[in-house]
């Protein structure tokens, strides 16, 4: 639906973000919305990943216990504020 407006739009870019969670699964393109097999917050996410633009610090997970929220508050703290979540795929677009 786009094609028609990246043409007019040159040099367009499409840049697909994602991370390396997409080891946490395989992608089923039989169930590409994840309905027929048990529901895994990892594994649901990294299904939907294949590119990797840089580790930022989200609030996944902050519904799923008490470790798992623990572990991504120590890991906000080092990581990119997702304000700046875009900063490197969008530098790696413009170089």
């Amino acid at each position: 639906m786009l094609l028609d407006r990246l043409h007019q739009s040159q040099p367009a870019r499409i840049v697909n973000v994602a991370s390396h969670a997409h080891r946490w699964s395989t992608l089923d393109f039989d169930d590409l919305q994840n309905e027929r097999r048990r529901y895994w917050m990892f594994g649901t996410y990294g299904q939907s990943k294949l590119v990797h633009s840089g580790m930022v610090g989200t609030h996944l997970g902050q519904d799923e216990g008490i470790f798992t929220r623990t572990i991504g508050a120590m890991a906000r703290l080092c990581l990119r504020r997702p304000e700046r979540g875009a900063d490197t795929p969008l530098q790696r677009v413009f170089l």
